[in-house]
C-alpha cells in the first residue's frame, strides 16, 4: 500500500458465473486492509425464475446497507477468450484502429458475431517498440443473454469482466509489483483455467475443458514459459473445487513453489463465517477489481448502453462532509480578517465616543501648561529681587571704601561691574569670597588713569545653588 494509495480505496460487488451458480461477494477496501462485508451463494440460477434470486440478491446488498451499487460480473471462462496481443507501440488515438485490425486473427468466429474490449499491459507513454495488450473476446449473443438475464433480475451491472483481468488488478490491490513468475490454478466441474504472470511474459491465461486437465508435464511447460531465471521457481497456488488434484500434480514438479491462494492475493482483515478465500477467489477477485477498478485492465465486454453505474446517491453523505469541511476551512480562513474587522470597527467607535473627552483634556493640559510657566516666571521675578539685593548687599560689604563702582549690571548668569580704584588687583579674590557669586575675572586689562587711580571691568557668575534655590 504506497504509491497509489487513493486508487486502493472502494468498494465493490463481485459475481461469479460458476455453473448454475452465482458467487457474490462484496469488498471493501481500506487503508487499513480490505474487508469482505458480505458472501451469498445463488444455486441453481438458471432454472429459477429471475425475479426470485433478483429478489434474493436484493435482499443480501440492503442487509449491507449497499443497495447503491451496481456489480461487476464474471463471464463464465468457457465462453470467452484471452489473448495477449503484441503491436507495435502506437499513440493512445492509434491503439484501437490498430487493435481493430488484428482482433479477428484472434477468435474462429464471424467478425459480426463477437464483442471484445483490451487493455494495455503497461504504460502507454513508455519509451518501447512494442506494446502488449491484453484482448477479450467472446460471442456478442451470448453476453446479450447475460445481460438480459441480469435486467430481469434487476440487478444493475456495471460490466461484464473475465476472471483473468480481476486477478490482474486484485494482486495490484495488495502489490505495486506481484511477486512474479506466479500461476493460478482455477479448478471447477466445468474445466480448469490457468492464470498467470512472468516478467518476460506478462499474460498468460489458458482455458482445458473438461477432459483436457493437464498432465504434470504440461504444467511444467507452463511453468518455464513464465520463469524469470533458469533458477527461479514459480510460485503456484490452486482454487477452487477439488483442487488438491492440480495441487499434487504441481508438487510432482520441482518446478513449482505451492503456495496458499493468500500469499498472493491480498489476505482480507474480517471476512464472513461463510466465506472462504480458496474456493471463492474468484468472486473476490471480481469484487476487489470492482472497487479498485484503476488497478486492472477495466475491460468491459457489456455495451455501454446496458451499463448502470452506481447511484449517485451514494456519494450524498461524502459530497455533504466534503462540503461541510470546506465550509469550515472557508470560515476558519476568514475568521480572522472578520474578527480584525470587526475588532478595528468596535476601537473606531470608541475613539469618537471618547475624541471630545480627548480633546477637553488636551486644551486643559496645554491650559495648565501655560499657567505653569507663568508661575514659574512670576516665582523668577520674585526670587530674583531678592537674589540681587544680596549680591549689592555682600559687594557693599566687600569692597573697600577706595572702591568706586560707576556700572553695575545683574542677570540670570550673573553681575557686570565697571569701576575705579586704588588697587583693582584684589577685587578678584574679595568678589569671590561671597557667597552668590563664583568666577569671577577681569574683562580686558586695567587702566591706571592720570589721577593715579586703576580703571577695570569685571564679571562673576552665579553661584548654582542660588539658581537652585531660584
Amino acid at each position: 500500500m504506497n504509491s497509489n494509495l487513493l486508487f486502493r480505496l472502494g468498494t465493490g460487488c463481485g459475481i461469479e458465473i460458476r455453473g448454475d451458480v452465482l458467487r457474490v461477494t462484496v469488498a471493501r477496501s481500506r487503508r487499513s486492509g480490505i474487508e469482505v462485508q458480505g458472501y451469498l451463494e445463488i444455486p441453481g440460477f438458471r432454472e429459477r425464475r429471475a425475479s426470485e434470486w433478483g429478489a434474493e440478491y436484493h435482499t443480501f446488498l440492503e442487509s449491507l446497507q449497499l443497495a447503491h451499487i451496481s456489480a461487476s460480473v464474471a463471464l463464465p471462462r468457457s465462453q470467452v477468450i484471452v489473448r495477449e496481443l503484441v503491436i507495435p507501440a502506437v499513440s493512445k488515438k492509434e491503439l484501437s484502429a490498430a487493435v481493430d485490425y488484428q482482433v479477428e486473427n484472434l477468435h474462429p468466429f464471424e467478425p459480426s458475431e463477437v464483442c471484445y474490449a483490451f487493455a494495455p499491459l503497461r504504460s502507454i507513454e513508455g519509451k518501447t517498440t512494442s506494446l502488449p495488450l491484453a484482448v477479450v473476446i467472446a460471442k456478442q449473443k451470448g453476453v446479450d443473454a447475460y445481460a438480459d438475464l441480469f435486467e430481469a433480475a434487476g440487478i444493475a451491472v456495471g460490466s461484464f469482466t473475465v476472471a483473468a483481468a480481476s486477478f490482474f488488478g486484485a494482486m495490484r490491490v495488495r502489490w505495486d509489483t506481484p511477486p512474479k513468475p506466479f500461476l493460478v490454478a482455477d479448478f471447477s466441474t466445468e474445466g480448469l483455467e490457468l492464470y498467470g504472470e512472468g516478467t518476460s511474459r506478462l499474460l498468460l491465461s489458458t482455458w482445458f475443458g473438461v477432459g483436457q486437465i493437464p498432465s504434470p508435464h504440461t504444467l511444467s511447460l507452463t511453468g518455464s514459459d513464465l520463469r524469470l531465471e533458469m533458477d527461479r521457481e514459480v510460485k503456484f497456488t490452486c482454487i477452487g473445487e477439488m483442487s488438491e488434484k492440480i495441487s499434487s500434480a504441481a508438487m510432482s514438479t520441482e518446478k513449482f513453489d505451492v503456495c496458499r491462494v493468500e500469499d498472493i492475493l491480498p489476505l482480507p482483515t474480517a471476512a464472513p463465517v461463510n466465506f472462504d478465500t480458496k474456493n471463492t477467489a474468484v468472486s473476490y477477485a471480481v469484487a476487489l477489481d470492482a472497487a479498485c477498478p484503476r488497478m486492472g485492465w477495466r475491460v468491459n465486454l457489456l455495451s455501454a448502453e446496458r451499463r448502470k453505474k452506481n447511484s449517485k446517491w451514494m456519494y450524498l453523505p461524502t459530497a455533504v462532509l466534503v462540503a461541510a469541511c470546506l465550509l469550515l476551512a472557508f470560515g476558519s480562513l476568514l475568521r480572522g480578517w472578520i474578527q480584525d474587522g470587526n475588532y478595528v470597527r468596535a476601537i473606531k467607535t470608541e475613539m469618537a465616543k471618547l475624541s471630545f473627552t480627548v480633546e477637553q483634556v488636551n486644551a486643559l493640559d496645554i491650559e495648565t501648561k501655560k499657567r505653569r510657566e507663568k508661575y514659574a516666571t512670576l516665582d523668577i521675578l520674585d526670587s530674583r529681587t531678592g537674589s540681587d539685593l544680596q549680591i549689592m548687599s555682600e559687594l557693599s560689604n566687600l569692597l573697600p571704601d577706595t572702591v568706586w563702582l560707576t556700572v553695575l549690571e545683574m542677570d540670570d548668569s550673573g553681575v557686570r561691574i565697571r569701576g575705579m580704584a586704588d588697587s583693582a588687583s584684589p577685587l578678584l579674590a574679595l568678589i569671590n569670597e561671597a557667597s552668590s557669586l563664583v568666577d569671577a575675572e577681569f574683562l580686558g586689562s586695567i587702566v591706571t588713569t592720570k589721577d593715579g587711580l586703576e580703571r577695570f571691568q569685571m564679571t562673576a557668575k552665579r553661584r548654582l545653588s542660588q539658581l537652585s534655590n531660584e
